[in-house]
């Protein structure tokens, strides 16, 4: 019987009906669970785990009421849900996960790379984008945590990591120079609590556009990528306090 329910959400996962039942779920957890507020749909996250298509992973953000258009924060419900009846199997709400000053919540999504942190403890993703409101001088940055399922919690642990940031200055026309940062992560070997050290590659891309014969070129400068670990330590992984994303 569980194949035959396998077989099913595999064939949903490239329908059209699947964002519609994320849609709903959406909806009726955002009723039904007890966390404080209102969701805001807009940004809300959904997507079936294609690890295990049986489980759907969601994240639901809850702003803040004194929010407004500079400063605010939101709460957070990350959970795991039955694919098929919608019913929560694990989850976990964390207040204030979210703020943001000048620099306003654009995106949350689902990220389900594969994170075997141990043999039999596999995490998913959430990715937070933020962007600035300037045109002049943009900024963008998205940061990804991971979560383990533990019973009928779910555990962070890794928190708000940076993944990639772009800013610049340029001229709203096209002179102007840009940054780019981009972190990937790698499943390294088990350390001395059993996950895996995570593998980071970090590539910095700097561009410098200019106008020529009434044309705007760009050039990429690559630098060469850079390697470094993080390791699981007390019940994380520890990431230095500047690749972590706080306002």
């Amino acid at each position: 019987m569980k194949h035959k329910i396998i077989v099913i959400i595999l064939a949903l996962l490239a329908s059209p009906l699947v964002n519609a039942q994320c849609e709903k779920y959406l909806k009726n957890w955002a009723i039904e669970l007890p966390s404080k507020g209102d969701v805001d749909l807009t940004i809300a996250a959904c997507k079936i785990w294609p690890n295990d298509p049986t489980l759907t992973i969601a994240a639901l953000p809850f702003p803040h009421k004194n929010n407004d258009s500079e400063t605010g924060a939101y709460d957070l419900e990350v959970l795991v849900a039955d694919s098929m009846t919608g019913a929560v199997v694990a989850r976990t709400y964390q207040p204030s996960a979210i703020s943001y000053d000048a620099i306003r919540l654009t995106g949350i999504s689902i990220d389900t790379g594969r994170y075997q942190l141990t043999p039999n403890k596999r995490a998913f993703g959430i990715r937070i984008n933020h962007s600035g409101s300037s045109n002049i001088f943009p900024y963008d940055t998205t940061t990804l945590s991971l979560y383990v399922i533990e019973g009928k919690l779910l555990r962070a642990v890794l928190d708000r990591f940076v993944v990639g940031t772009r800013n610049g200055d340029w001229d709203g026309i096209c002179d102007g120079t840009f940054s780019t940062k981009s972190r990937s992560i790698d499943i390294g070997k088990p350390g001395i609590d059993g996950f895996a050290t995570l593998k980071v590659i970090e590539q910095n891309t700097r561009s410098i556009s200019k106008l020529s014969d009434g044309e705007c070129v760009t050039q990429d400068s690559r630098q060469q990528p850079t390697n470094f670990s993080l390791a699981y330590r007390n019940g994380s992984y520890q990431t230095p306090k500047k690749m972590t994303l706080e306002f």
